[in-house]
């Protein structure tokens, strides 16, 4: 075997390894690089397949009781190598994003071509038309040879529409272009020198050029959503209650409120402010989803029930409001469990709405929290027209509520064991004589005392409210 054999066999090996590599961080990260992975990962498979099919060519090339294997290494050679070239092109358009009809017609085109210079490669078995394999079992270039890419040439109005349409950087067409024009100039290269078969190498060094928009595009768009997180953050952060010292009423409560969310954001809320000098509306809620489309719903059912209570009325025909307006247009289909109270606090009483929440846990008499099981409707948006019961109790001096969302009951530890209500009214009851910041605090902390480092799966908002 020549030298330049040597080096195109060496070179065509490690090839394999590299798209093997880079295949294997294709599927690790195909929910991170989306669905033109796919279309890459096609590519990637082709490209070994290529490398391959070249190294048995030279490893069976003038080998005459080899004969057929060299014949038949050719043909899917070539014929994979059309594939490669239809994979690639269904990559480009997707990665530069251009769809249009002539795009289209070229595709649709190229597909027909594809399937017809598939056969004659067949046919090469029998007639020498793009090479021949003689007695001695070595291969030899048809007449025809320079006609075997006939095929591309229905692409040649697509990629003129690519480049035209696209608006992707000139590095970006630069580097999908290399899937052409690296081939082309390794072909080049080995009309002149017959043994420097480059061609598959150069695909598979395109594939790495590629590879490299992949990641880079995917570290831009990470950068984009982290950027839109921490804005989404900083809203639904400036959107909690602010202080009520110097409300009205303060001296008649203590109050206090914490949100953890599992991810940048959360689908809980929590909300407290006074609708007039003698009443306060209190309330924690949590939505059916989490991250930034959980976040904008939160948003949007806040401001609904704080602008409806603003205006008057009951907790349940407040409730009933923000499920007409919400309802209107869910598209999303998500829903949000909301406990809802006004509290007069100058006697006490309390007028509650659960829409399909959590119940709380209420301390009256003196005598520890407890949980309070009562009539609730379903949530908010779940079932479009159904009513919202309204309860009602009154609270003395030194009577408390605790509200949570079920991020806090269903904390699980490592051997999946959850938080649980038993264990978070034992944590209240052991903490009775503090306010609520330092009883919510104490609640955290068993919290992650119990979980040992294990991932919070959900958010976790918690309000104590003391009347005085």
């Amino acid at each position: 075997m020549e030298l330049s054999w040597d080096f195109t066999c060496g070179t065509e090996i490690f090839g394999i390894i590299v798209c093997l590599i880079i295949y294997y961080s294709c599927m690790y990260n195909h929910e991170a690089y989306g669905n033109i992975t796919d279309a890459f990962s096609g590519l990637l498979i082709t490209s070994s397949l290529n490398l391959l099919l070249d190294e048995w060519s030279w490893l069976v090339q003038g080998v005459p009781e080899r004969r057929l294997e060299n014949m038949v290494s050719n043909v899917l050679l070539y014929i994979n190598t059309y594939t490669m070239g239809l994979l690639f092109w269904i990559y480009a358009v997707n990665i530069l994003d251009v769809r249009t009809k002539l795009v289209k017609k070229s595709t649709s085109l190229f597909i027909l071509l594809y399937i017809i210079a598939s056969l004659i490669c067949i046919l090469n078995i029998f007639v020498p038309i793009y090479f021949s394999i003689d007695s001695d079992g070595v291969y030899r270039r048809a007449p025809l040879y320079i006609f075997r890419t006939f095929c591309y040439i229905a692409l040649i109005p697509g990629i003129v529409e690519v480049i035209m349409e696209t608006k992707t950087s000139l590095r970006d067409k630069l580097t999908t272009a290399s899937f052409l024009i690296l081939p082309i100039m390794a072909e080049i290269l080995s009309f002149f020198k017959f043994g420097m078969s480059m061609k598959p190498t150069a695909s598979m060094l395109a594939i790495v050029l590629n590879y490299m928009i992949l990641v880079t595009h995917r570290e831009r768009s990470i950068a984009r959503t982290q950027n839109g997180l921490q804005i989404a953050s900083q809203i639904q952060e400036g959107i909690l209650p602010k202080d009520l010292s110097d409300s009205p009423g303060k001296k008649n409560y203590d109050i206090y409120a914490s949100m953890t969310p599992a991810q940048e954001v959360g689908g809980d809320f929590y909300d407290y402010f006074m609708i007039d000098d003698d009443h306060l509306a209190i309330l924690v809620a949590d939505v059916s989803d989490k991250g930034l489309g959980a976040a904008f719903f939160v948003m949007i059912a806040k401001i609904l029930i704080k602008s409806r209570a603003e205006m008057g009325g009951k907790p349940s025909e407040i409730i009933k409001y923000v499920d007409d307006q919400i309802s209107a247009s869910n598209s999303p289909g998500l829903f949000v469990t909301v406990w809802f109270a006004i509290i007069d606090l100058s006697t006490g009483h309390v007028d509650v709405c659960n829409a399909g929440h959590d119940y709380p846990a209420l301390m009256l008499s003196a005598e520890g929290f407890s949980i309070e099981k009562s009539e609730h409707g379903p949530p908010i948006a779940f079932l479009p027209g159904m009513p919202f019961p309204e309860i009602n109790f009154d609270m003395k001096s030194g009577d408390r509520i605790f509200l949570y969302t079920d991020g806090l009951t269903e904390a699980k530890r490592h051997d999946a064991a959850r938080f649980g209500t038993d264990r978070m009214l034992e944590v209240l009851n052991r903490n009775l004589k503090y306010d609520n910041k330092t009883l919510i605090e104490a609640m955290k902390y068993e919290v992650d005392k119990f979980t040992d480092g294990e991932m919070q799966f959900d958010d976790i908002t918690m309000l104590g409210f003391t009347f005085k």
